[in-house]
């Protein structure tokens, strides 16, 4: 487990609240990878680092789950393909039958044919 602080002052904090946040942050027990091992959750600690601020508020639970997405999509792979010569890319094509781009994020194939390269080179000269 790993961890860190970023605790960042909004215009308007009052030097009261400063100082109830620098106390909050000596009195914790450990840094931050440290009070992660122990198990304490991101809840707590932020409920740790606020307390003593508006303590009739509670600090609603929010939690992400992260999640690989990859923005790759036949549209990005036309518009590099259009950057190669497109004679090099029709000798390619004539050589091997198709192109085939994988994205080096996600792994996914394309393989384009004839129509697809014709498609490629028209699309980014539209857009020029």
């Amino acid at each position: 487990a790993a961890g860190g602080w970023l605790v960042q002052m909004l215009p308007g904090a009052t030097e009261e609240t400063i100082s109830q946040v620098e106390k909050n942050i000596m009195a914790l027990k450990g840094s931050p990878t440290e009070l992660i091992s122990s198990g304490k959750t991101a809840h707590e600690i932020c409920a740790a680092l606020a307390a003593g601020l508006r303590d009739n508020e509670a600090i609603a639970p929010y939690s992400l789950r992260p999640r690989f997405t990859c923005k790759c999509s036949i549209d990005k792979v036309y518009r590099t393909i259009a950057l190669l010569p497109r004679e090099e890319m029709e000798d390619t094509l004539a050589k091997e039958g198709e192109i085939e781009v994988k994205c080096e994020f996600c792994k996914r194939t394309y393989r384009l044919k004839g129509k697809d390269l014709a498609e490629a080179y028209e699309t980014a000269s539209s857009q020029d």
